[in-house]
């Protein structure tokens, strides 16, 4: 979707790569950013409330953040299944969710070496909705969306 799109575009200045920005042919689609002050629980929530629309959910972080965010997602009755997904943004390339709810854009970003080139990919696996929740503060290489409260 354009607003995707959009967001993930931001990076590109900072991939230090050639690559045209993306260009999105749909305007349908919704971003939503959020901040929360305990990053499992704004999970769960986001977890939650996609669960009302039809489709595959991705839930994709840092891969250091995998399991305390499963964990937190099974605690809620929110078990890993056919629908829902809990994978490191290690493993997202290639793959696309209905509605993705992209973990501390910052854990991303900071993981590794080539982080941003991560985060751009996990930006870009959101088909139809994507969620960002964030505990911290984005990273500056990430332009400041209009936060949701």
């Amino acid at each position: 979707p354009a607003a995707v799109v959009e967001l993930a575009n931001t990076l590109l200045a900072a991939l230090g790569t050639q690559v045209p920005a993306t260009r999105s042919y749909r305007s349908d689609g919704r971003l939503r950013v959020t901040r929360v002050s305990v990053l499992e629980k704004g999970v769960v929530e986001a977890a939650r409330e996609a669960m009302a629309f039809e489709g595959s959910i991705g839930v994709i972080a840092a891969d250091a953040d995998v399991e305390s965010l499963a964990s937190a997602l099974r605690d809620e009755g929110l078990d890993a299944g056919e629908r829902l997904t809990v994978l490191p943004a290690s493993l997202a390339k290639g793959l696309e969710y209905d509605h993705v709810i992209l973990a501390e854009p910052a854990a991303v970003a900071e993981a590794e070496r080539r982080g941003l080139n991560r985060l751009y990919v996990a930006l870009t696996r959101a088909v139809s909705r994507l969620d960002v929740v964030h505990s911290r503060p984005l990273p500056p290489q990430l332009s400041h969306p209009v936060e949701a409260a």
